[in-house]
């Protein structure tokens, strides 16, 4: 975890990254976006390898135009707000953090991505301006715990 956590803090876009559980990140104003959180959520123990399992979501602001809405573009698909901006952004750290895990420089010891990871976008822009996308990721290390 600590390598996923330097280099999404490594990240040009990226201010804060933060673990642990969900309800746990700070989404008061207090909080510099982007930001990337990182939970853990299974381990599949094998003899030879251990596979952990992380959600890790990358969310930003979500910016509303003030002004009327109709007088300054009657396209509400775009251009109102920054909602793609945002997905565009967030989509990109993930995919930068999988490409960099799937060619092993990511990580000093052998690691390997077992399989593509699921992402998903979200937008809670009605509850609190925030939107970004979540992955899902599972990462296969050597198990260095010896029986004899």
């Amino acid at each position: 975890m600590t390598a996923i956590r330097d280099h999404l803090s490594g990240h040009p876009d990226i201010n804060v990254v933060t673990s642990g559980d969900y309800n746990a990140i700070d989404l008061n104003k207090q909080t510099i976006f982007s930001l990337a959180h990182i939970q853990p959520n299974a381990a599949t123990i094998r003899e030879a390898t251990i596979e952990y399992t992380f959600n890790i979501i990358v969310l930003d602001v979500v910016d509303f135009n003030k002004t009327n809405v109709k007088e300054l573009d009657p396209d509400v698909y775009r251009g109102n707000d920054n909602l793609h901006d945002v997905w565009n952004t967030t989509l990109n750290v993930l995919n930068d953090l999988y490409l960099h895990a799937r060619k092993g420089d990511l990580f000093d010891v052998e690691c390997v991505v077992e399989q593509e990871p699921s992402v998903e976008p979200f937008d809670m822009r009605f509850e609190n301006g925030l939107a970004g996308w979540a992955m899902t990721i599972t990462f296969s290390l050597e198990n260095g715990h010896a029986i004899c």
